[in-house]
């Protein structure tokens, strides 16, 4: 597809999309717009729903009073179902009071949340509809359909994302909705960006740290996928460092679209742990309206932009480091490839291939090459480079153990380690048992629970000298 065209496809695309969002102006020029998103509250172990909402003013009647001033007043009434089934229904007033009407902003808007505490889980339809008191014939609504989950203990679990016009953080006490953990948070529910507002806030929240992070620290991850599903660069931080201190956490950011062509772009978010391997991770969709940047055509895959400045021994050296996910084939392949280019191509082939982990493919190859670096260093011998070891190979494919339990040399036995996975490949309570054979910090695998790994119920002959098992546990 040339330049010219996908242009032009992508603003009619467009066109499209914004004549379903503005539909209702044929009666009504209110627009309101409605999001959700799901929370969990620790002290009263419960979930709960934030519904936000947004009514632009320029759609709002305010007409003169008595003493020069100028107000409106709406009257809006929600109603929430769940599984088909009327849940619960709030109907109230909006009025407020301006010295001017020049003083209403093209782009401002009414916008509170509601709060919700929920006991089901389901499917929730959230149905608004707004009347203009000044104008009854102005009568307009929205709905949206949302998906409450139950939040479990046993992993990392992180909340929907609350997309966000401005974020700023307040001191002392207010009584007003749009105010959590000494934030004020303006939603922005229609998830539209670009000319008029190009940074995106976002906040979410994360819970159950202390049992399931390892270590003291861990990352926020955040990444802006475009309509063809690569990364966008230079948008914002990536990765942003975090201390474990507390068993839940608020996750607070900024990314900046005023540089990106219109379109449907998919905001990327979760927590990855020191190594870059991501614990949890979600995604939200939002636009970008930016007309007066043109869309240009992509010659090449731009999610593997870092390997464009490999040589051809650094193109090399990652493909050896890829040996856990490729296949005798691919090595014979690679092998026959003589140019950079050729084996560029090949290599971005492989991390294409669908993961164990569903991540898109460059964050894919982020978290394996991290892993890999972090294994070098942390398992390595006199024998081997740590990411080539036993436990390297685990660390790799997957990730950080939940806990590890480590055995010293005894009369009875050479020292061991057992590592354990909550949770691993759809398993729960999986485990590895490495041991030093040789007496070099040379740890091999002997056993594994997990499908697929080796698996050796008489491993512990190997481990104890003798008949002795007393240590094992």
């Amino acid at each position: 597809m040339n330049t010219k065209k996908h242009f032009l496809w992508l603003v009619a695309s467009l066109c499209l999309l914004f004549g379903t969002l503005r539909a209702a102006d044929v009666n009504s020029n209110i627009q309101p717009s409605v999001d959700v998103a799901q929370f969990f509250d620790a002290n009263s172990n419960t979930s709960y729903l934030e519904i936000y909402y947004a009514i632009p003013e320029a759609g709002v009647m305010y007409i003169p009073g008595e003493r020069g001033q100028y107000h409106c007043q709406l009257v809006l009434d929600i109603q929430i179902s769940l599984n088909e089934k009327l849940w619960t229904n709030k109907v109230w007033k909006i009025e407020k009071t301006v010295e001017d009407t020049s003083l209403v902003n093209a782009g401002s808007q009414l916008v509170d949340v509601l709060r919700y505490f929920i006991d089901e889980y389901g499917e929730y339809n959230i149905s608004m509809h707004v009347k203009d008191m000044h104008r009854p014939d102005r009568v307009d609504s929205v709905s949206v359909a949302f998906t409450a989950l139950k939040f479990s203990k046993d992993r990392i679990q992180i909340s929907d994302v609350e997309l966000a016009s401005h974020i700023q953080r307040v001191a002392g006490v207010s009584e007003s909705n749009l105010i959590k953990n000494n934030y004020k948070v303006i939603p922005s529910p229609g998830g539209m960006f670009g000319q008029a507002s190009s940074d995106i806030y976002y906040y979410f929240e994360a819970y159950n740290l202390l049992e399931h992070i390892p270590g003291d620290k861990y990352f926020a991850v955040c990444r802006v996928l475009n309509p063809s599903g690569n990364e966008v660069e230079g948008v914002g931080l990536t990765y942003r460092t975090k201390k474990k201190l507390y068993d839940s956490s608020m996750e607070i950011g900024m990314v900046n679209v005023a540089n990106l062509p219109s379109g449907k772009y998919k905001l990327v978010y979760g927590l990855a742990d020191a190594s870059k391997t991501m614990l949890a991770n979600k995604n939200k969709i939002f636009y970008v309206y930016n007309p007066q940047i043109q869309v240009v055509d992509e010659f090449r895959d731009s999610r593997f932009g870092t390997l464009d400045g490999l040589t051809e021994e650094e193109l090399d050296e990652e493909f050896k480091r890829m040996i856990f996910i490729n296949t005798k084939h691919d090595r014979e392949f690679y092998s026959d490839l003589k140019t950079a280019d050729g084996k560029q191509k090949f290599i971005i082939e492989i991390w294409s291939r669908p993961n164990e982990d569903v991540l898109p493919p460059e964050m894919f190859r982020e978290q394996y090459l991290g892993r890999a670096t972090y294994a070098s260093d942390k398992y390595k011998s006199v024998f081997s480079k740590g990411w080539k070891s036993d436990r390297g190979r685990v660390f790799v494919l997957y990730g950080a153990p939940s806990d590890v339990e480590r055995f010293p040399s005894t009369e009875s036995a050479i020292p061991y380690q057992v590592w354990r996975y909550d949770k691993l490949r759809g398993q729960a309570r999986v485990q590895f048992v490495f041991a030093d054979m040789q007496g070099f910090s040379k740890y091999e695998l002997l056993h594994s629970s997990l499908r697929g790994e080796r698996n050796n119920p008489g491993w512990k002959s190997y481990v104890f000298r003798g008949s002795s098992e007393k240590q094992f546990r």
